[in-house]
């Protein structure tokens, strides 16, 4: 076992993948074998590809909720980050993995982690349309007024995106006046991308009528 595993890191495919990471339909019964060694287990389990996912990334992305409880439970990192920053949680939340954010959150992983641009869960979620995602978030108290880099919000990123999730988060009290760094509201986005759905569902809320009158 020691052999055929011991040379991981000396053979990864072209794209950089290790075993456990391989696309082909056999990954989830070589994991368990180059798991086994307990003594080398965290050699794989940490061994990133060029993009710096790990394993753990991998289980993520493929909601396979098995391998992330048993990666896991050999020590995997909750909170590795890949060269982008992004966590296990971020890819869970891109790939509309419900069980699998769920799963990481259970096990420890932090809901407002913050990738290399300052984004959370909350705003990979709001970015890609993930409603169901993003109201379980919502439920677990995520925070949705943080605000990345660039000064965007969970907010912002919907108006641009999916109305629905405007909608979600407008109702679960989303502050409508935060501002970039270039002072725009998720309004003004609204307006500037010619979001027409997006503008009539800010007016339908009375805070925001109220504060702009």
């Amino acid at each position: 076992m020691a052999k055929r595993f011991g040379a991981w890191a000396r053979n990864k495919t072209r794209a950089g993948n290790g075993p456990s990471q391989e696309k082909e339909p056999s990954r989830s019964k070589l994991l368990p074998r180059f798991l086994a060694p307990p003594s080398s287990a965290s050699t794989y389990i940490e061994a990133t590809n060029k993009a710096g996912n790990g394993p753990l990334h991998h289980a993520a992305a493929t909601g396979n909720t098995k391998i992330i409880d048993m990666l896991v439970k050999e020590g995997a990192n909750l909170e590795a980050a890949n060269r982008m920053g992004e966590r296990p949680l971020h890819t869970a939340a891109a790939r509309n993995s419900l069980s699998a954010v769920q799963l990481l959150i259970n096990q420890g992983t932090k809901t407002d982690c913050r990738d290399g641009e300052g984004k959370t869960p909350l705003h990979v979620a709001a970015e890609y349309g993930r409603s169901e995602i993003l109201q379980y978030l919502l439920e677990i108290k995520g925070d949705m007024n943080l605000q990345d880099q660039r000064g965007m919000s969970p907010l912002h990123y919907a108006v641009m995106g999916s109305q629905t999730v405007v909608g979600i988060l407008l109702g679960a009290g989303a502050d409508p006046f935060l501002r970039t760094n270039d002072g725009d509201t998720p309004y003004d986005l609204a307006i500037h991308m010619g979001r027409d759905a997006a503008v009539r569902r800010f007016h339908w809320e009375d805070n925001f009528m109220r504060d702009n009158v």
